[in-house]
């Protein structure tokens, strides 16, 4: 009756460490993944961002060009 007790701890135990593991190495590819988004999304995000600001300053540039060459 022990060595019956004492298997089924083991064969227990031996479940948890693989669940374990997997809910591990599960938690550990969410979190990489959520980075790549991260990263992902904020690339794109300044990547817009950036050519804003050079439109608008090309804009500023054909403006003042504009009111000097009227001036």
């Amino acid at each position: 009756m022990t060595m019956f007790v004492l298997v089924s701890l083991l064969i227990v135990a031996g479940l948890i460490y693989l669940t374990a593991a997997h809910l591990f190495a599960g938690f550990v590819s969410v979190i990489i993944f959520l980075g790549d988004l991260i990263l992902t999304v904020s690339g794109a995000l300044l990547t817009f961002v950036l050519q804003f600001c050079i439109r608008i300053k090309r804009l500023a540039v054909r403006a003042k060009q504009f009111v000097q060459s009227e001036s």
